[in-house]
């Protein structure tokens, strides 16, 4: 805990950057924390849960510290964290937040250099004499040098019975084989791919999926027989079916993985488990697109959607955040809360303290003096100029 004096009742308190409001008067004090403080405390709840072996746990404070205060002492812890976790991309994300010009950014690349050399150590391949087993009261160079001293028999062997082979087939071979080669090949029948006619009072109409094609004999001076070939016909069971057009998603992977990534993400139950019901209310919609949430919807002050993204970050599996689509519409009116001062107010809704004016000028009818305010005065909210 940090301790404190209250710029708004002045009294001394314990804050944290878990607990940024005064429990006497219920000013936030956020920006009474400094970066050492917020740094130191977030490494103290990041080791300790690493040092009980909850290292999912220390990754999530270290994300919530690098929101609260980036530094590169929480990038290089959740670096080593997330490698511990074999978390690569997460690793990577860590790495690269850590700046160029700091001293820690050549232990940050080191550590990314290191597990990239061990993910790529080549494995040992396995030799045919590795993968046999040993005999009994032998190791495994004589039964190599063995089979080195068997193979050239083996190749002679081979050779010898492929002679006997080729010896015998050449005796069994006609005496006049040649002669009858070339007559075959003489005798050679043409093919004509043209349709042959048919009579169509004599024959019936063949169907649409069977081909007749002629076969033309040799040339009458030729010394062989015409010789005939039957008819090829082509069955109507083979004619292959018409194709089916797939779907463009199902012809491109990418597209596929895509939308399967891009998931609904119930927000709303998320921010209740969280103990933040009033964030839980707001019309905020969430989706997953792989590691990336998308936010989509309206809140009512800057706070608020500076909370919904604090929360969001502690969500599991999630690399990056949008909240672009996250618009903030200011309310007509604002209710005062116990504690409540036009400072805090102006940070509260506009993020800044300078509208401090504009709030007090909209409400003269209400209020006598800046100061004068009360538990449930209702304040006209001013357009930011």
């Amino acid at each position: 805990m940090i301790e404190v004096t209250c710029f708004h009742c002045g009294q001394a308190v314990l804050i944290s950057p878990d607990v940024t409001r005064c429990p006497e008067c219920g000013a936030n004090l956020r920006r009474l924390i400094d970066s050492e403080q917020a740094i130191a405390y977030f490494y103290a709840r990041a080791s300790a849960f690493a040092d009980a072996d909850n290292l999912v746990h220390a990754v999530q404070e270290v994300q919530r510290g690098v929101t609260f205060q980036p530094c590169p002492e929480l990038n290089l812890l959740g670096a080593i964290l997330a490698k511990r976790l074999h978390r690569l991309d997460q690793m990577r994300q860590f790495v690269a937040a850590v700046p160029v010009d700091s001293p820690l950014r050549s232990e940050a690349e080191w550590l990314l250099r290191a597990n990239q050399a061990q993910t790529h150590l080549p494995e040992a391949v396995p030799t045919d004499a590795d993968l046999l087993p040993p005999r009994a009261g032998r190791d495994r160079r004589p039964q190599a040098e063995s089979s080195a001293r068997i193979q050239p028999v083996a190749w002679v062997m081979l050779a010898a019975l492929m002679l006997v082979g080729g010896w015998w087939g050449w005796n069994r071979l006609p005496p006049d084989w040649i002669d009858q080669f070339e007559i075959a090949a003489v005798a050679e029948p043409r093919i004509d791919l043209a349709p042959a006619p048919v009579n169509a009072a004599t024959q019936p109409a063949a169907p649409a999926a069977t081909a007749t094609f002629a076969v033309v004999a040799p040339a009458a001076d030729s010394p062989a027989a015409p010789i005939l070939l039957p008819t090829p016909t082509i069955a109507l069971d083979l004619v292959a079916a018409p194709t089916v057009a797939q779907p463009l998603a199902a012809q491109n992977p990418a597209v596929v993985a895509v939308i399967a990534e891009s998931q609904p993400f119930d927000l709303a139950a998320f921010l209740r488990a969280e103990g933040r019901s009033d964030l839980a209310a707001l019309p905020v919609l969430a989706r997953r697109e792989g590691e990336r949430l998308v936010l989509e919807g309206t809140v009512e002050s800057v706070q608020q959607r500076a909370d919904l993204e604090g929360y969001v970050k502690l969500a599991p599996n999630v690399g990056e955040i949008s909240l672009l689509n996250v618009r903030v519409r200011l309310p007509a009116t604002y209710t005062v809360q116990a504690g409540d001062s036009l400072w805090g107010i102006s940070m509260n809704l506009y993020g800044e303290p300078g509208m401090v004016e504009e709030i007090y000028a909209a409400n003269r009818g209400v209020m006598n003096s800046p100061n004068a305010l009360s538990v449930g005065m209702v304040l006209a909210v001013p357009e930011k100029p």
